[in-house]
């Protein structure tokens, strides 16, 4: 059933066309004919629609029959129309490193002059766009790119929306060298300050990272909060508790392996570590912590007292959470992408069968708490945190799947909820009349095999065909 906004611009239009050119622009952009179009809301399929785009938005969404004058024509031969994916979880040296520090972290070392900028920016657009992402955001990026973050605010049309958050937020630790997207704050009064510098910048998004003692992430977060931006935040180790984060007002949040982590006690912590990691591995740093991960996982398992309780608590708080199983399942050779591994961090191709299989294990608790998260009604995000991000978005996708989540549901996950947690529910996320008309027509229709996911598709963004010949020389 179409909203009221809906059926109105759609007898406008027929009005207007009856009228024989009464719109002020009687000939539409862009008009994709024979669409199954999906409701981002609902899951359900609306078949046989003709889409009607003009200036970057959708117009009308009317019966495929429907005779609509447009500068361009795509017949959609009854295949599913989506809106445009949303990736809420991305680090710019992923599409654009260049090395690999000594304890894992993928850098970049790039230039802020013009030309650079919008080399990369092509860059950027070529890793998301031929798999239908079209809206990212930031978790966390070098502070001394801030030219390019700031230059890439402003949209364009053969380029995904881009939305900063600046350096994710860390405490000072004396004798710790900073990884690259970390922004250090000494106290309190500092991490007010790098905030309120980021509203300046126009950033509407702040990362507080598990690195952030309390004092420092009760102040930052209070100022985000005061300037009406957007906190999310990646808990871990121990330093703050997700249950706390919560109590201060937090909703968002990175990761749901560290759920399971959450729960566990400094003495369980030490003993995976000691009586099961560094046994299984012998000492060797390969992939150590991904194999660290696993073993708690499989210690805490997902029927966990603690673990229900949390799930519980963030959906009567409203609280979303951005899974990001494929970066675990990559490792072990379990999500749709090449296993090759970009350094010493995630190297595990000396494993045995036992670490496999361990890794596999892992992988089904974060799979089961995921699906234990849908059925409590959290509402789940896309986000890839991975290299070759776009292929990573329909990885995470099909692994969403695996979990037991419903195609449909996956669909909405990666579209209307992503778009939702960005406040951007009124602006992407739906195929409906005043949305923005970034879209995703699949060639095959995921709904019917999640294989599909990766069997090619035609990518709308602002209301054009996007190819990458479109992209600016």
């Amino acid at each position: 059933m179409h909203s009221p906004q809906a059926l109105l611009a759609t007898l406008s239009l027929l009005v207007a066309l009856a009228a024989g050119g009464c719109r002020t622009r009687p000939v539409a952009d862009l008009a994709i004919a024979h669409a199954a179009v999906f409701d981002s809301r609902t899951g359900e399929v609306i078949p046989d629609r003709t889409v009607v785009i003009d200036d970057g938005r959708i117009e009308a969404i009317l019966a495929g029959s429907a005779q609509v004058p447009a500068r361009t024509h795509l017949d959609a031969a009854g295949r599913l129309l989506t809106p445009g994916l949303v990736d809420v979880h991305h680090h710019l040296a992923f599409a654009l490193g260049d090395s690999i520090t000594a304890t894992g972290g993928i850098v970049a070392d790039l230039d802020m002059a013009p030309d650079s900028l919008l080399a990369y920016r092509k860059r950027f657009a070529l890793a998301y766009l031929p798999y239908g992402v079209t809206t990212v955001r930031s978790a966390g990026d070098d502070e001394t790119y801030e030219a390019l973050l700031t230059s890439w605010m402003k949209p364009v049309p053969w380029a995904p929306d881009f939305y900063p958050c600046g350096g994710a937020l860390v405490s000072e630790e004396p004798g710790r060298t900073p990884y690259a997207g970390h922004a250090v704050v000494r106290d309190p009064a500092g991490a007010r300050a790098r905030v309120r510098h980021y509203y300046d910048l126009g950033y509407r998004f702040v990362k507080l990272y598990w690195r952030l003692r309390e004092p420092e992430f009760r102040a930052a977060l209070d100022e985000a909060l005061r300037l009406d931006m957007s906190p999310f935040a990646h808990i871990d180790f121990g330093v703050m508790h997700i249950g706390g984060a919560l109590d201060l007002g937090v909703r968002d949040f990175e990761h749901v392996y560290t759920l399971i982590k959450d729960v566990m006690t400094p003495e369980q912590d030490d003993f995976v570590w000691n009586q099961r990691t560094q046994v299984l591995t012998g000492g060797d740093r390969h992939a150590i912590f991904f194999v660290d991960t696993m073993e708690k996982m499989i210690f805490v398992g997902p029927h966990h007292p603690g673990v229900i309780a949390l799930v519980h608590r963030l959906a009567a708080e409203g609280a979303s959470v951005t899974p990001t199983l494929v970066v675990f399942a990559r490792p072990y050779g379990l999500a749709s992408l090449p296993r090759t591994p970009a350094g010493i961090f995630d190297d595990t191709r000396g494993f045995d069968a036992t670490l496999m299989e361990h890794g596999r294990q892992g992988l089904a608790v974060m799979k089961e708490v995921t699906l234990r998260l849908y059925d409590a009604g959290v509402r789940l995000n896309l986000g890839t945190d991975s290299a070759d991000p776009g292929r990573a978005a329909l990885a995470e996708m099909q692994l969403l799947r695996q979990a037991g989540i419903p195609m449909a549901a996956v669909l909405t996950i990666a579209t209307a909820n992503s778009a939702a947690t960005l406040g951007l529910d009124g602006e992407i996320g739906r195929v409906a009349p005043g949305y923005r008309a970034d879209l995703v027509l699949f060639d095959e229709n995921p709904l019917e095999d999640p294989a599909h996911l990766t069997d090619g598709m035609t990518v709308i963004k602002d209301g054009a065909v996007w190819t990458p010949e479109s992209m600016p020389e």
